[in-house]
Protein backbone atom coordinates (compact mmCIF):
# COMPACT_ATOMS: atom_id res chain seq x y z
CA UNK A 1 0.00 0.00 0.00
CA UNK A 2 2.84 2.40 0.90
CA UNK A 3 4.58 1.73 -2.45
CA UNK A 4 1.37 2.43 -4.34
CA UNK A 5 0.82 5.68 -2.42
CA UNK A 6 4.39 6.73 -3.24
CA UNK A 7 3.82 6.09 -6.95
CA UNK A 8 0.62 8.12 -6.90
CA UNK A 9 2.45 10.94 -5.15
CA UNK A 10 5.31 10.92 -7.69
CA UNK A 11 2.83 10.81 -10.57
CA UNK A 12 1.01 13.83 -9.16
CA UNK A 13 4.32 15.70 -8.93
CA UNK A 14 5.10 14.84 -12.55
CA UNK A 15 1.72 16.10 -13.74
CA UNK A 16 2.11 19.30 -11.71
CA UNK A 17 5.62 19.81 -13.09
CA UNK A 18 4.38 19.23 -16.65
CA UNK A 19 1.59 21.73 -16.08
CA UNK A 20 4.07 24.28 -14.78
CA UNK A 21 6.26 23.70 -17.85
CA UNK A 22 3.33 24.18 -20.21
CA UNK A 23 2.42 27.48 -18.58
CA UNK A 24 6.00 28.76 -18.76
CA UNK A 25 6.74 27.60 -22.30
CA UNK A 26 3.45 29.04 -23.58
CA UNK A 27 4.31 32.31 -21.88
CA UNK A 28 7.70 32.37 -23.63
CA UNK A 29 6.11 31.60 -27.01
CA UNK A 30 3.50 34.29 -26.44
CA UNK A 31 6.34 36.76 -25.73
CA UNK A 32 8.14 35.68 -28.90
CA UNK A 33 5.13 36.34 -31.12
CA UNK A 34 4.25 39.60 -29.41
CA UNK A 35 7.85 40.79 -29.93
CA UNK A 36 8.63 40.87 -26.20
CA UNK A 37 11.89 39.25 -27.20
CA UNK A 38 14.06 40.06 -24.19
CA UNK A 39 11.39 38.60 -21.91
CA UNK A 40 11.17 35.50 -24.11
CA UNK A 41 14.94 34.96 -23.95
CA UNK A 42 14.99 35.29 -20.14
CA UNK A 43 12.15 32.80 -19.77
CA UNK A 44 13.82 30.30 -22.11
CA UNK A 45 17.12 30.64 -20.20
CA UNK A 46 15.32 29.95 -16.93
CA UNK A 47 13.53 26.92 -18.37
CA UNK A 48 16.78 25.57 -19.83
CA UNK A 49 18.23 25.19 -16.32
CA UNK A 50 15.42 22.85 -15.28
CA UNK A 51 14.80 21.13 -18.62
CA UNK A 52 18.30 20.61 -20.03
CA UNK A 53 17.23 17.97 -22.53
CA UNK A 54 14.08 19.67 -23.79
CA UNK A 55 14.22 19.62 -27.63
CA UNK A 56 12.27 22.85 -28.14
CA UNK A 57 14.30 25.21 -25.96
CA UNK A 58 17.56 25.52 -27.99
CA UNK A 59 15.59 26.22 -31.17
CA UNK A 60 13.30 28.69 -29.41
CA UNK A 61 16.24 30.61 -27.93
CA UNK A 62 18.03 30.88 -31.30
CA UNK A 63 14.80 32.10 -32.93
CA UNK A 64 14.28 34.79 -30.28
CA UNK A 65 17.91 35.96 -30.31
CA UNK A 66 17.93 36.08 -34.11
CA UNK A 67 14.74 38.14 -34.24
CA UNK A 68 16.03 40.45 -31.49
CA UNK A 69 19.26 41.06 -33.41
CA UNK A 70 17.36 41.60 -36.66
CA UNK A 71 15.26 44.35 -35.06
CA UNK A 72 18.10 46.06 -33.22
CA UNK A 73 21.16 45.67 -35.44
CA UNK A 74 21.67 44.78 -39.10
CA UNK A 75 20.70 41.67 -41.10
CA UNK A 76 24.28 40.44 -41.30
CA UNK A 77 24.62 40.47 -37.50
CA UNK A 78 21.37 38.51 -37.21
CA UNK A 79 22.71 35.90 -39.63
CA UNK A 80 25.66 35.36 -37.31
CA UNK A 81 23.19 34.43 -34.57
CA UNK A 82 21.87 31.64 -36.78
CA UNK A 83 25.36 30.48 -37.84
CA UNK A 84 26.58 30.44 -34.22
CA UNK A 85 23.38 28.76 -33.09
CA UNK A 86 23.80 26.03 -35.68
CA UNK A 87 27.41 25.41 -34.58
CA UNK A 88 26.34 25.04 -30.96
CA UNK A 89 22.94 23.37 -31.30
CA UNK A 90 23.57 20.81 -34.05
CA UNK A 91 26.07 18.75 -31.98
CA UNK A 92 23.66 18.90 -29.03
CA UNK A 93 20.75 17.66 -31.11
CA UNK A 94 22.85 14.88 -32.64
CA UNK A 95 23.89 13.72 -29.16
CA UNK A 96 20.28 13.71 -28.03
CA UNK A 97 19.22 11.78 -31.15
CA UNK A 98 21.81 9.13 -30.31
CA UNK A 99 20.66 9.06 -26.70
CA UNK A 100 16.91 9.03 -27.46
CA UNK A 101 16.60 7.57 -30.98
CA UNK A 102 12.84 7.08 -30.61
CA UNK A 103 12.12 10.71 -29.65
CA UNK A 104 11.08 12.62 -32.81
CA UNK A 105 11.33 16.01 -31.07
CA UNK A 106 15.08 16.31 -31.55
CA UNK A 107 14.79 15.46 -35.24
CA UNK A 108 11.96 17.96 -35.60
CA UNK A 109 13.85 20.92 -34.18
CA UNK A 110 17.18 20.00 -35.79
CA UNK A 111 15.38 20.00 -39.14
CA UNK A 112 13.67 23.28 -38.25
CA UNK A 113 17.05 24.79 -37.39
CA UNK A 114 18.23 24.13 -40.92
CA UNK A 115 14.99 25.79 -42.00
CA UNK A 116 16.18 28.99 -40.30
CA UNK A 117 19.42 28.70 -42.25
CA UNK A 118 17.36 28.38 -45.45
CA UNK A 119 15.60 31.62 -44.51
CA UNK A 120 18.99 33.41 -44.54
CA UNK A 121 19.81 31.88 -47.91
CA UNK A 122 16.48 33.22 -49.21
CA UNK A 123 17.27 36.72 -47.90
CA UNK A 124 20.63 36.63 -49.68
CA UNK A 125 19.08 35.04 -52.81
CA UNK A 126 21.48 32.10 -52.57
CA UNK A 127 19.13 29.66 -54.26
CA UNK A 128 21.47 26.68 -54.31
CA UNK A 129 22.42 27.11 -50.64
CA UNK A 130 18.72 27.44 -49.84
CA UNK A 131 17.97 24.07 -51.42
CA UNK A 132 20.96 22.48 -49.66
CA UNK A 133 19.89 23.85 -46.26
CA UNK A 134 16.31 22.93 -46.95
CA UNK A 135 17.09 19.38 -47.98
CA UNK A 136 19.32 18.86 -44.92
CA UNK A 137 16.41 19.94 -42.78
CA UNK A 138 13.99 17.77 -44.76
CA UNK A 139 16.05 14.63 -44.09
CA UNK A 140 15.68 15.09 -40.33
CA UNK A 141 12.05 16.15 -40.57
CA UNK A 142 11.19 13.12 -42.66
CA UNK A 143 12.83 10.87 -40.07
CA UNK A 144 10.74 12.55 -37.36
CA UNK A 145 7.61 11.94 -39.43
CA UNK A 146 8.53 8.25 -39.78
CA UNK A 147 8.82 7.95 -36.00
CA UNK A 148 5.50 9.70 -35.37
CA UNK A 149 2.98 10.03 -38.17
CA UNK A 150 0.89 12.33 -35.95
CA UNK A 151 3.72 14.86 -35.52
CA UNK A 152 2.00 17.56 -37.54
CA UNK A 153 4.65 20.17 -36.73
CA UNK A 154 6.86 18.72 -39.48
CA UNK A 155 4.38 19.86 -42.12
CA UNK A 156 5.22 23.55 -41.64
CA UNK A 157 8.90 23.48 -42.71
CA UNK A 158 8.27 20.77 -45.31
CA UNK A 159 5.28 22.60 -46.78
CA UNK A 160 7.19 25.89 -46.85
CA UNK A 161 10.17 24.36 -48.66
CA UNK A 162 8.00 22.48 -51.12
CA UNK A 163 6.01 25.61 -51.93
CA UNK A 164 9.24 27.48 -52.63
CA UNK A 165 10.37 24.64 -54.90
CA UNK A 166 7.11 24.67 -56.84
CA UNK A 167 7.78 28.34 -57.66
CA UNK A 168 11.44 27.76 -58.51
CA UNK A 169 13.29 26.78 -61.67
CA UNK A 170 13.21 23.24 -63.03
CA UNK A 171 16.86 22.50 -62.05
CA UNK A 172 16.12 23.35 -58.41
CA UNK A 173 12.97 21.23 -58.53
CA UNK A 174 14.99 18.29 -59.85
CA UNK A 175 17.56 18.66 -57.07
CA UNK A 176 14.76 18.78 -54.50
CA UNK A 177 13.13 15.67 -55.97
CA UNK A 178 16.37 13.71 -55.49
CA UNK A 179 15.88 14.18 -51.74
CA UNK A 180 12.20 13.24 -51.82
CA UNK A 181 10.75 16.77 -51.95
CA UNK A 182 7.65 17.47 -54.03
CA UNK A 183 7.16 20.50 -56.26
CA UNK A 184 3.38 20.63 -56.16
CA UNK A 185 2.03 23.99 -54.96
CA UNK A 186 -1.36 22.67 -53.86
CA UNK A 187 0.17 19.75 -51.94
CA UNK A 188 2.53 22.19 -50.22
CA UNK A 189 -0.43 24.40 -49.23
CA UNK A 190 -2.26 21.32 -47.95
CA UNK A 191 0.67 20.51 -45.66
CA UNK A 192 0.72 24.08 -44.36
CA UNK A 193 -3.02 23.94 -43.74
CA UNK A 194 -2.61 20.72 -41.75
CA UNK A 195 0.12 22.28 -39.62
CA UNK A 196 -1.94 25.44 -39.14
CA UNK A 197 -4.76 23.53 -37.48
CA UNK A 198 -3.24 20.37 -35.99
CA UNK A 199 0.36 21.11 -34.95
CA UNK A 200 1.42 21.74 -31.37
CA UNK A 201 4.03 24.46 -31.95
CA UNK A 202 4.20 25.42 -35.64
CA UNK A 203 0.57 26.45 -36.18
CA UNK A 204 1.47 30.12 -35.72
CA UNK A 205 4.32 30.07 -38.23
CA UNK A 206 2.23 27.96 -40.61
CA UNK A 207 -0.48 30.62 -40.61
CA UNK A 208 2.17 33.28 -41.13
CA UNK A 209 3.45 31.46 -44.23
CA UNK A 210 -0.08 30.76 -45.48
CA UNK A 211 -1.01 34.44 -45.07
CA UNK A 212 1.94 35.34 -47.25
CA UNK A 213 1.23 32.62 -49.82
CA UNK A 214 -2.46 33.50 -50.16
CA UNK A 215 -1.81 37.25 -50.25
CA UNK A 216 1.15 37.53 -52.60
CA UNK A 217 1.40 34.31 -54.56
CA UNK A 218 -2.08 32.84 -54.89
CA UNK A 219 -3.93 36.18 -54.67
CA UNK A 220 -6.71 34.61 -52.67
CA UNK A 221 -7.40 37.67 -50.55
CA UNK A 222 -10.37 36.24 -48.67
CA UNK A 223 -8.25 33.37 -47.35
CA UNK A 224 -5.35 35.74 -46.72
CA UNK A 225 -7.56 37.92 -44.52
CA UNK A 226 -9.01 34.95 -42.66
CA UNK A 227 -5.63 33.39 -41.86
CA UNK A 228 -3.73 36.61 -41.14
CA UNK A 229 -6.50 37.90 -38.87
CA UNK A 230 -6.30 34.74 -36.77
CA UNK A 231 -2.68 35.48 -35.81
CA UNK A 232 -2.74 39.29 -35.93
CA UNK A 233 -5.67 39.40 -33.48
CA UNK A 234 -4.14 36.81 -31.13
CA UNK A 235 -0.68 38.43 -31.16
CA UNK A 236 -1.33 42.19 -31.38
CA UNK A 237 2.30 42.98 -30.58
CA UNK A 238 3.56 41.35 -33.79
CA UNK A 239 3.93 44.10 -36.43
CA UNK A 240 4.25 41.91 -39.48
CA UNK A 241 1.17 39.83 -38.74
CA UNK A 242 -0.70 43.13 -38.50
CA UNK A 243 0.57 44.33 -41.86
CA UNK A 244 -0.39 41.06 -43.56
CA UNK A 245 -3.92 41.55 -42.26
CA UNK A 246 -3.88 45.21 -43.31
CA UNK A 247 -2.82 44.46 -46.88
CA UNK A 248 -5.52 41.81 -47.15
CA UNK A 249 -8.06 44.48 -46.18
CA UNK A 250 -6.72 46.88 -48.81
CA UNK A 251 -6.66 44.23 -51.54
CA UNK A 252 -10.32 43.47 -50.74
CA UNK A 253 -11.07 47.22 -50.88
CA UNK A 254 -12.25 47.14 -47.26
CA UNK A 255 -10.97 50.67 -46.81
CA UNK A 256 -13.04 51.61 -43.78
CA UNK A 257 -11.71 48.60 -41.90
CA UNK A 258 -8.16 49.42 -43.03
CA UNK A 259 -8.43 53.03 -41.88
CA UNK A 260 -9.85 51.91 -38.53
CA UNK A 261 -6.89 49.55 -38.19
CA UNK A 262 -4.34 52.21 -39.16
CA UNK A 263 -3.70 53.57 -35.62
CA UNK A 264 -2.49 50.09 -34.61
CA UNK A 265 -0.25 50.02 -37.69
CA UNK A 266 1.14 53.48 -36.96
CA UNK A 267 2.09 52.42 -33.44
CA UNK A 268 4.62 49.99 -34.89
CA UNK A 269 6.62 52.72 -36.64
CA UNK A 270 6.23 55.35 -33.95
CA UNK A 271 7.52 53.09 -31.16
CA UNK A 272 9.83 50.10 -30.90
CA UNK A 273 13.24 49.20 -32.34
CA UNK A 274 14.62 51.37 -35.15
CA UNK A 275 14.60 48.64 -37.80
CA UNK A 276 10.97 47.87 -37.00
CA UNK A 277 10.07 51.55 -37.36
CA UNK A 278 11.77 51.78 -40.76
CA UNK A 279 10.18 48.63 -42.16
CA UNK A 280 6.70 49.32 -40.83
CA UNK A 281 6.64 52.91 -42.07
CA UNK A 282 7.64 51.72 -45.56
CA UNK A 283 4.92 49.07 -45.45
CA UNK A 284 2.30 51.61 -44.35
CA UNK A 285 3.28 54.02 -47.15
CA UNK A 286 3.10 51.13 -49.62
CA UNK A 287 -0.40 50.18 -48.44
CA UNK A 288 -1.56 53.76 -48.87
CA UNK A 289 -0.04 53.77 -52.37
CA UNK A 290 -1.84 50.51 -53.18
CA UNK A 291 -5.15 51.96 -52.00
CA UNK A 292 -4.65 55.13 -54.07
CA UNK A 293 -3.71 53.06 -57.13
CA UNK A 294 -6.80 50.88 -56.80
CA UNK A 295 -8.90 54.04 -56.61
CA UNK A 296 -7.17 55.42 -59.74
CA UNK A 297 -5.51 58.24 -57.85
CA UNK A 298 -2.33 57.67 -59.81
CA UNK A 299 -0.43 60.86 -58.98
CA UNK A 300 -0.91 60.26 -55.28
CA UNK A 301 0.13 56.61 -55.70
CA UNK A 302 3.32 57.69 -57.50
CA UNK A 303 4.17 60.17 -54.74
CA UNK A 304 3.71 57.55 -52.02
CA UNK A 305 5.76 54.99 -53.96
CA UNK A 306 8.54 57.56 -54.30
CA UNK A 307 8.66 57.81 -50.51
CA UNK A 308 8.99 54.04 -50.19
CA UNK A 309 11.64 53.71 -52.87
CA UNK A 310 13.89 56.56 -51.78
CA UNK A 311 16.39 55.27 -49.23
CA UNK A 312 14.81 51.81 -48.87
CA UNK A 313 16.85 49.92 -46.23
CA UNK A 314 14.81 46.82 -45.39
CA UNK A 315 16.37 43.33 -45.55
CA UNK A 316 13.87 41.78 -47.96
CA UNK A 317 13.11 43.66 -51.17
CA UNK A 318 9.52 42.49 -51.66
CA UNK A 319 7.87 45.73 -50.56
CA UNK A 320 10.36 47.65 -52.70
CA UNK A 321 9.50 45.50 -55.71
CA UNK A 322 5.78 46.02 -55.22
CA UNK A 323 6.29 49.78 -54.87
CA UNK A 324 8.17 49.85 -58.19
CA UNK A 325 5.38 47.84 -59.80
CA UNK A 326 2.63 50.18 -58.60
CA UNK A 327 4.65 53.20 -59.69
CA UNK A 328 5.29 51.63 -63.10
CA UNK A 329 1.61 50.95 -63.73
CA UNK A 330 0.64 54.39 -62.45
CA UNK A 331 3.18 56.03 -64.75
CA UNK A 332 2.00 54.03 -67.73
CA UNK A 333 -1.64 54.81 -67.05
CA UNK A 334 -0.84 58.53 -66.90
CA UNK A 335 0.98 58.47 -70.25
CA UNK A 336 4.59 58.13 -69.05
CA UNK A 337 5.44 54.74 -70.48
CA UNK A 338 9.14 55.45 -70.98
CA UNK A 339 9.52 56.26 -67.30
CA UNK A 340 7.58 53.12 -66.40
CA UNK A 341 10.06 50.83 -68.17
CA UNK A 342 12.72 51.39 -65.51
CA UNK A 343 10.31 50.38 -62.76
CA UNK A 344 9.22 47.25 -64.60
CA UNK A 345 12.87 46.18 -64.82
CA UNK A 346 13.37 46.72 -61.07
CA UNK A 347 10.14 44.83 -60.38
CA UNK A 348 11.54 41.82 -62.22
CA UNK A 349 14.75 41.97 -60.19
CA UNK A 350 12.99 41.91 -56.81
CA UNK A 351 9.89 39.80 -57.51
CA UNK A 352 11.26 36.86 -59.47
CA UNK A 353 8.85 34.29 -58.03
CA UNK A 354 5.79 36.54 -57.81
CA UNK A 355 2.90 36.97 -60.26
CA UNK A 356 4.06 40.59 -60.81
CA UNK A 357 7.21 39.25 -62.47
CA UNK A 358 5.29 37.85 -65.44
CA UNK A 359 3.09 40.94 -65.62
CA UNK A 360 6.11 43.24 -65.65
CA UNK A 361 7.85 41.05 -68.21
CA UNK A 362 4.82 41.12 -70.48
CA UNK A 363 4.30 44.89 -70.18
CA UNK A 364 8.00 45.58 -70.63
CA UNK A 365 8.12 43.37 -73.70
CA UNK A 366 5.08 45.05 -75.21
CA UNK A 367 6.57 48.50 -74.65
CA UNK A 368 9.90 47.54 -76.23
CA UNK A 369 8.09 45.97 -79.21
CA UNK A 370 5.95 49.08 -79.74
CA UNK A 371 9.01 51.35 -79.47
CA UNK A 372 10.88 49.30 -82.06
CA UNK A 373 7.84 49.22 -84.35
CA UNK A 374 7.45 53.01 -84.18
CA UNK A 375 11.09 53.51 -85.14
CA UNK A 376 10.70 51.30 -88.20
CA UNK A 377 7.79 53.44 -89.33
Amino acid sequence: MRARATLVFLASLLVADQGDYEIKINSAINDLYNFNLESCIKKVDALSKDYREDPLLPFLKISAEWQHMLLNDNPEASYEVIYQGIQEAVPHYLRMIDKYPQDPGYLLFLGSLYGLKARIDLAETNWMDLVISGTKGFIYLDQARELDSMLYDVYMPIGTLEYFLCKSSLPLQIIGSLFGLQSDCQEAINKLEIASTKSEFSWIESRNVLSYVYLYMERDYEKALQVSSSIADQFPGHPFFAYLKAESLVRLRMYDEFLSYSPALERFYRTGPENQKIECEDKHLYLKALMEFQEREYDSAINLCNQVIEGYEVEFKWTLGHAHFIRAKSLELTGHRDSALFDYKITMEHLQHYPEYEEAKKLLGAAIFEAADSKQR
